[in-house]
């Protein structure tokens, strides 16, 4: 078998039709929020895919595994981009309501930002110009997938 590695132009994703063969661009949509919408936009957008992610943790404390995805969530609406702590602007980390040690009753709480100085990893925290409102989407989208980071 021969592959053909076609990379499609910046702004655009290629989809191939099985039928014709034919393979088209389409524009991805400007906001984040907008592609990101199950967990497998998580993987696409970090350039891996969800069997990859699980043979890399298998054997690993499912803690660790949360956690990871936790990271690579949080830099996908980040677009890739590490928060800079020296340009005066807002980061945001969501905080959660753990209603019990079990994890019953856990739900979205507050949100909180920092400045200069953090109480939280640098990874773990949203950045840029919509970074409340990236928070806000991803905690509605995978607030079952918060809970796992947190309480397994």
């Amino acid at each position: 078998m021969k592959t053909l590695k076609i990379i499609p132009p910046n702004g655009q994703e290629a989809c191939f039709d099985k039928k014709t063969g034919e393979i088209t661009f389409k524009e991805l949509p400007k906001d984040i929020k907008e592609r990101i919408n199950s967990i497998e936009d998580i993987f696409k957008l970090n350039g891996t895919t969800e069997d990859d992610f699980n043979r890399k943790w298998e054997g690993f404390d499912p803690y660790h595994k949360h956690h990871e995805f936790e990271l690579l969530m949080v830099s996908a609406y980040n677009e890739g981009k590490m928060p800079n702590f020296t340009d005066g602007t807002d980061k945001y980390y969501p905080i959660f309501n753990m209603g019990s040690p079990s994890g019953v009753g856990f739900s979205f709480f507050v949100f909180d930002f920092w400045h200069s100085l953090s109480g939280v990893g640098a990874r773990q925290v949203f950045c840029g110009p919509n970074a409340k409102a990236n928070m806000l989407d991803a905690v509605k989208k995978f607030l079952p997938q918060y809970k796992d980071s947190r309480t397994i």
